[in-house]
This record gives C-alpha cells, structure tokens and sequence, in this order.
C-alpha cells in the first residue's frame, strides 16, 4: 500500500474528526478510517492522543497540514501506519482490531484496509 500511495503524496488533511470510537483523515480525493488507538508526537515528545481531554479543538490543528511521508510504525507488527505531517508531527496508530484495524482509500487505487502480517 505505501509504495502505491505514495505517488499520490503530499495529501492535504481537509477533515479531521474522533467521536471516541473511529477516527477519521479526509481529503478530497482520500480517506482513512480506524477504530484504533491513536497519538500525534514528535520525535521527542506525545503532543496529544485520542483520550486527552479537548481533544476536538485539537484535532482541528491538523487540518490543512499535508500527510508528506507514509510508513510502517513497526517492524515487529507491520499493519500499523506512521504518517508524517508537513509541519513535522506523527501520527502513529495502534491497531487494536485483528479483522480490520484501518481502511485507507486514495483515489484511483484500490481500497486498502491493514491486514497483519508476521515479521
């Protein structure tokens, strides 16, 4: 999925939102969903996570930011995507679903959803 995707970067963050259970990435030609965990950092520093409280007003910061970079955040479990933003921050998630932990559509391509594979 990355080598794919990544033809199509940078993708403009134009819709952020978390109701406590999906959080969802929108451009206007991409998507990603996930009921997984999730945290915004730098390299040093969690800047703020799914269960911090305002967590909306913050969400909102993302918006207009460009996803720059896609990765795998793990070597040892490589269903978890790392995004890195034009600004710098991460956007790392935790899979905590074995069916479907994410779905990621991109225009033109297939749609993705993580699938685990063992390293």
């Amino acid at each position: 999925m990355i080598d794919e995707v990544t033809e199509f970067l940078p993708l403009t963050i134009e819709e952020v939102d978390w109701d406590g259970a999906i959080f969802n990435l929108r451009g206007a030609k991409w998507a990603f969903s996930t009921f997984s965990a999730w945290r915004v950092c730098t390299l040093q520093e969690v800047v703020f996570a799914c269960y911090d409280q305002n967590i909306s007003d913050k969400l909102k910061s993302l918006e207009g930011l460009k996803i720059v970079s896609i990765s795998i955040q793990s070597d040892l479990v490589k269903v978890d995507p790392l995004f890195c933003l034009s600004n710098g921050l991460l956007i790392e998630i935790f899979s905590s679903d074995t069916f479907e932990p994410w779905t990621f559509w991109v225009d033109e391509l297939p749609f993705y959803s993580g699938t685990y594979e063992s390293s």
